[in-house]
């Protein structure tokens, strides 16, 4: 932490032992290229569940 009491880590370490962090440090590293963490496989990962819902229910509706 510095003296704000702001929590960061300037290498490319994962944070000592303790620390508590409020963003996981592979979605903060600064030497990760967004294509190695893919910030929005959450998404992708929603829209494929929402998709099948929305084939659950056409098909439920149907029968």
């Amino acid at each position: 932490m510095d003296s704000d009491g702001i929590a960061w880590n300037p290498a490319l370490d994962e944070p000592a032992p303790g620390t508590v962090c409020r963003v996981p440090h592979l979605i903060a590293c600064s030497g990760r290229s967004l294509d190695e963490i893919q910030p929005w496989a959450w998404l992708q990962a929603v829209r494929a569940a929402n998709a099948g819902e929305a084939h659950r229910q056409a098909h439920a509706e149907e029968h």
